[in-house]
């Protein structure tokens, strides 16, 4: 069963991180091909990716409720959560897109995921 939520919380990270990666300023196609191509990410980058992307889909959630944000404030947002989460805008977007494209990526993120969620559980009952 905990396959499950991790498994659809993984789809709806990629999802929450989708939308506001639209925010992040653009890349030519070439260095966005040449990285989502590649799975040498990193654990690091992998676990960064995790991160942000839950607090994306936080920062996606507020920023949903106030109709007078700006694209420019989205963007600042967008960028904030990725600096606190400690990972560059191209690597994120790269790790994204590469979910999409290579399963053996998709499934990194899904362990990391759910290490995350195991850890934040043992936390939790401590």
């Amino acid at each position: 069963m905990k396959t499950f939520a991790v498994l659809g919380a993984a789809g709806s990270l990629l999802l929450a991180g989708a939308a506001m990666a639209q925010e992040l300023p653009a890349q030519t196609e070439d260095a966005v091909t040449a990285e989502a191509t590649s799975t040498a990410f990193t654990d690091e980058q992998i676990a960064s990716f995790v991160e942000a992307a839950i607090a994306m889909r936080a920062a996606q959630a507020e920023i949903a409720a106030d109709t007078t944000v700006t694209a420019e404030a989205r963007q600042a947002k967008a960028l904030e959560v990725l600096a606190e989460a400690g990972i560059e805008a191209e690597t994120y977007n790269a790790i994204g897109t590469a979910m999409q494209a290579d399963p053996a990526v998709a499934q990194r993120v899904q362990l990391a995921l759910g290490a995350r969620a195991q850890a934040a559980g043992n936390n939790d009952n401590s």
